[in-house]
């Protein structure tokens, strides 16, 4: 960067568990830490470290794979300002976040957590604060039972909580607004437990006489009133010729709607945090970050394999093998092609080549096969009137069923649909 004043960065990946985050916070602190500008050096450096406990009590959770998983991917930037071909000072630094895993929230697999941060309140807070919102025992959460696990061994729930809010603090996140955020958090376990029933006409109705506490403690710490909470659980709105129009929810539609509220106040949360953040490290005006040269380190969610997989999952999967593709085809392969030219004698390497995973993904009647993909086949059921899983299953198998990456079963009960990618299965889906 400093020789040729061009931005520069650094791709972390690998399978959940790698290590990548740490190295990532590694690299990251090594290049602060080593800024010409000493005088400089020690409030970036700071300000910097004190951001990971935030978004990693926010992003992170314990998967099956790893204790400290993050749920999101990172694109950090430390900004520099070059002051001739030898010299660079660091300025500051900015970061952005991708596709934070909102389903995890609302459901975890066995042996797995939520993220962090609700861990970490309930074992942090006075015991007085934490009756006050009602968390003593996080296994009365449906947000936090599901996966049967509390503890987990090499995490101190309450240490971290307390460097979660020195973290807060550096980011000059008020003891005020912590509290709000504790409230919000204490608020969506307490939608969790929501229930409901069914009415005369086939609509879900919340059954307070089975939930009603949570639902005025939800009320309670998001400030709302608890009639406009019911309403909302009950109802959603749709835009109709310019013209809002409140629809009642059916029964079985009803647990969709809360999580949805759930994901998406969580989400709203997450964001928030990530442009304080931003607001504490950039040091400068957006439009001289644009012209700043940068070193850029690209922190990658990690490669799993579920029993079943989320979309987000889904999601993560594919972006690992479309890093893998690129890798294949700028690193190993073109050097191969090199020594070719050059009449070079070397032992060929067989390269894992995922490109029929990659084409039935993303392909679009639109581009050169004029086949729908995984991803057009599934926004296309999406906005049927009526989505049928059904359909989607088929649609996909007559397509693709030529796909090297296709695998079919049909057990006694379900049919399910394998997508094969380098290294394992890059989803599985399960009909109905």
């Amino acid at each position: 960067m400093v020789n040729r004043g061009k931005p520069q960065s650094t791709i972390v990946c690998g399978e959940s568990g790698a290590g990548k985050s740490e190295t990532a916070k590694l690299i990251i602190k090594y290049l602060a830490i080593t800024s010409t500008d000493e005088d400089h050096q020690t409030g970036v450096e700071q300000q910097i470290i004190a951001a990971s406990p935030i978004l990693e009590a926010f992003g992170n959770a314990k998967t099956i794979w790893n204790n400290n998983s993050s749920r999101f991917g990172k694109f950090t930037k430390l900004l520099y300002e070059r002051e001739d071909n030898t010299k660079a000072t660091i300025l500051g630094s900015t970061l952005e976040t991708y596709l934070l895993e909102k389903s995890r929230v609302v459901f975890q697999a066995s042996k797995e957590r939520n993220y962090h941060v609700f861990y970490f309140v309930a074992a942090g807070l006075p015991d007085e604060r934490r009756k006050e919102l009602g968390l003593e025992d996080l296994m009365d959460f449906h947000y936090t039972s599901q996966g049967k696990c509390i503890q987990v061994p090499g995490i101190t729930d309450s240490g971290r909580f307390d460097e979660l809010r020195n973290s807060l603090r550096v980011m000059r996140v008020t003891d005020e607004d912590q509290t709000e955020l504790w409230n919000l958090i204490a608020g969506i376990l307490h939608l969790g437990n929501v229930e409901f029933k069914k009415d005369d006409q086939d609509f879900g109705v919340v059954n307070t006489a089975k939930c009603d506490i949570h639902v005025e403690l939800c009320a309670k710490f998001w400030n709302i009133k608890k009639a406009d909470l019911v309403k909302r659980l009950q109802t959603r709105t749709m835009k109709v010729m310019r013209k809002q129009i409140a629809k009642q929810i059916n029964r079985k539609e009803s647990e969709h709607n809360r999580d949805a509220i759930a994901k998406g106040i969580f989400e709203n949360a997450f964001l928030w945090l990530c442009n304080r953040v931003n607001n504490e490290l950039k040091h400068a005006d957006i439009d001289d970050v644009l012209q700043m040269t940068f070193i850029g380190v690209l922190d990658v969610f990690g490669f799993e394999n579920f029993k079943e997989n989320s979309l987000e999952q889904f999601c993560i999967n594919f972006t690992n093998e479309k890093l893998q593709s690129y890798f294949n085809e700028n690193i190993i392969k073109s050097e191969q092609e090199e020594y070719i030219r050059e009449s070079v004698f070397w032992t060929p390497i067989d390269v894992p080549d995922n490109e029929d995973l990659i084409v039935l993904i993303e392909s679009s009647t639109k581009g050169p096969l004029k086949k729908p993909g995984f991803y057009e086949v599934l926004d296309s059921q999406c906005r049927n009137a009526q989505p049928d899983t059904e359909a989607f299953y088929q649609e996909m198998v007559s397509v693709w069923k030529k796909n090297k990456s296709m695998k079919t079963a049909r057990p006694p009960k379900k049919k399910k649909y394998r997508l094969r990618g380098r290294s394992s299965e890059t989803a599985k889906a399960h009909r109905g």
